[in-house]
């Protein structure tokens, strides 16, 4: 019992902590949503009912913050997983996906929100829009252009079906297929796509190993500019 008082205690201090930092006149908007990510954690370690709310509420004013950062939703999916709101959690664990594909704690919950809610079909899965606003606390000006963003990029359509093939999300991994993808949506320029590709091609996963062609692709990808998306969402 006195251990689990200790935690609570530590956890406390440092929310306190963040909460004193929140008060800085000079935080950037990306620097005040590092701040609500991490003491939404902090909540959500603290396991109570008052403590998901606000676990919730500063998962949400992080997104508001920087709505690029994946880790704004996966903080709040993360809240979802504590309340067992499977569908909610998945919907918005795919946004954070889409913005990092690359993320072990992203990959990871969607793998253990899969084993609780079963293959569903993306149909089913989905949720209206509405209730996606209301999960994530956006308005709709605010939600059109996040989705205005996420669909003004190169390929992205070919990137996340590559995505899903290399990972096996909702399909049967196969790395043929991913290099398809990646390979079609890299010809219409998305630096994603390239870097993915020139990754499959180093390690001659669907594709033969060619160093030369993983050079290629991944300089490629490096001398792409990208947008304003992919640019800050591996922060």
């Amino acid at each position: 019992m006195t251990f689990i008082t200790f935690k609570e205690e530590k956890h406390n201090e440092a929310i306190e902590i963040y909460t004193e930092i929140l008060q800085l006149s000079d935080l950037s908007s990306e620097n005040q949503a590092v701040i609500y990510s991490n003491r939404s954690a902090t909540y959500l370690m603290l396991k109570s009912k008052d403590s998901l709310e606000l676990a919730k509420d500063d998962a949400e004013k992080a997104i508001k913050c920087w709505p690029s950062w994946w880790k704004g939703y996966y903080r709040l999916a993360r809240v979802h997983v504590v309340q067992e709101n499977w569908n909610e959690a998945e919907q918005i664990l795919h946004h954070a996906f889409a913005m990092n594909s690359e993320s072990k704690f992203v990959r990871d919950e969607i793998s253990y929100v899969r084993k609780k809610t079963g293959m569903l079909s993306r149909q089913s899965r989905a949720i209206p829009k509405e209730k996606f606003k209301e999960a994530t606390g956006m308005s709709e000006e605010e939600f059109r252009n996040v989705e205005k963003r996420v669909h003004s990029l190169p390929g992205i359509d070919d990137v996340m079906k590559g995505h899903q093939y290399r990972s096996g999300i909702e399909v049967q991994q196969d790395y043929k297929k991913a290099a398809q993808f990646y390979e079609k949506a890299a010809n219409l320029g998305s630096p994603i796509g390239m870097y993915h590709l020139g990754l499959l091609y180093q390690d001659g996963n669907g594709v033969k190993r060619d160093f030369e062609e993983s050079m290629k692709w991944l300089l490629k990808a490096a001398n792409t500019k990208p947008t304003s998306l992919t640019a800050s969402s591996r922060a």
